[in-house]
C-alpha cells in the first residue's frame, strides 16, 4: 500500500513506433561543422548549424547585405548588455562601414554608455553598494526622526564620489556614437 494517494502511471494504452518513421525537426546534416584553423567569418558562418538561432543569423545578415546595397536603412535595436560587454566599438565600426544606420536603445544600454564614459566601468554590483549604503546612511538615518529619508542608489553615491570626474570623462563612447550615427550613408565605406 502506498502512502500517496496518486496511483502509479500505467503504461497499458501507450502505443510506440519505430523511431526512425518520425518526422524530427533536426537531423545531423544540419548540425555544425568546425570551421577548420584560420577560416574566413564566411566559413565560419557556413560551418554554424543549419537550425535556430544560427539559421536566423544568416538570414539577417543576408538581409542587412541586401538592405545595404539598395541604400535601404538598417536599424538596430539594442539592449543594454551590447553596450555592457563592450561591443560599443564593433557598433562603431558597423556604423562607418555602412552595415548600420541608427540605433534604437532601451534605458539600460544608455546607463552603461553613460557610466562606461564617466567612469571607465559599468554593472553596479549591488551587493557592494547595498553594504555601502547601509554602513554610510544607516547610522545617519538612526540618528534622524525623519522617516521619509531614502537610501541613495550606488549611482548617486558613486556621483557624489565623482562629481569632480564629470567635465574629465574625455572622448566618450556616447559622443562617438553620436559622431557615427550622424554620417551620411555616402561618407561610409564604397556599397
Amino acid at each position: 500500500m502506498s502512502i500517496y494517494s496518486i496511483q502509479p502511471v500505467t503504461f497499458g494504452a501507450v502505443r510506440t513506433y519505430p523511431l526512425a518513421s518520425r518526422k524530427s525537426k533536426v537531423s545531423v546534416r544540419d548540425f555544425a561543422k568546425p570551421p577548420g584553423a584560420n577560416s574566413s567569418l564566411t566559413k565560419f558562418l557556413d560551418s554554424l548549424p543549419n537550425i535556430l538561432a544560427a539559421e536566423d543569423l544568416r538570414e539577417l545578415l543576408s538581409a542587412i547585405h541586401v538592405a545595404r546595397k539598395q541604400r535601404k536603412p538598417v536599424l538596430w535595436g539594442i539592449g543594454g548588455h551590447v553596450i555592457k560587454v563592450g561591443l560599443g566599438a564593433v557598433l562603431i565600426d558597423l556604423m562607418r562601414h555602412g552595415f548600420v544606420s541608427g540605433i534604437a536603445m532601451n534605458g539600460a544600454a544608455l546607463i552603461h554608455d553613460f557610466e562606461i564614459a564617466l567612469a571607465g566601468n559599468t554593472s553596479e554590483d549591488v551587493e557592494a553598494a547595498w553594504a555601502m549604503a547601509n554602513s554610510a546612511w544607516l547610522p545617519k538615518l538612526a540618528s534622524t526622526s525623519t522617516k521619509s529619508q531614502s537610501y541613495p542608489s550606488a549611482f548617486e553615491l558613486a556621483m557624489v564620489k565623482r562629481q569632480d570626474n564629470i567635465f574629465r570623462a574625455g572622448s566618450s563612447m556616447s559622443n562617438t556614437l553620436i559622431a557615427a550615427c550622424s554620417l551620411p550613408l555616402t561618407s561610409t565605406a564604397s556599397l
